[in-house]
């Protein structure tokens, strides 16, 4: 299909305004404009070395995002033994993380799965 526009003008000045009004009218046909890509994440954080964590990370995407409530209500399970609270310590460690509430929302379903592998090893 052949279209052909012809503006014109007195000036430079006066086809560009022509140009512009007709471009206000002008409307693209659905599914010729590529949506926008999503943007990057502004803050950078570095995820654990551990293949485990990535692969549930991706399975994360599809799960709800456990709350800092629900993984302590695991970890206090866990931690009523001085060998769970030092489990519970090196699970915050190797997510980078001073606290619970400290986990990002990103990790949490990692985060929790190895909470209940923690808890089921510990009802053994």
């Amino acid at each position: 299909m052949s279209v052909q526009i012809t503006i014109n003008g007195g000036d430079a000045a006066e086809a560009v305004k022509e140009l512009s009004a007709l471009a206000s009218h002008l409307v693209p046909a659905p599914g010729s404009i590529p949506a926008p890509a999503a943007a990057p994440d502004a803050k950078s954080t570095s995820a654990p070395d551990t293949d485990d964590a990535d692969e549930d990370e991706e399975e994360s995407e599809s799960e709800k995002v456990p709350t800092v409530i629900e993984l302590r209500e695991k970890a206090a399970v866990i931690g009523k033994t001085a060998e769970g609270k030092k489990a519970v310590k090196a699970l915050l460690t190797k997510y980078e993380s001073n606290s619970l509430s400290e986990v990002p929302e990103k990790k949490r379903t990692a985060f929790l799965k190895e909470l209940e592998k923690l808890a089921a090893e510990g009802n053994e």
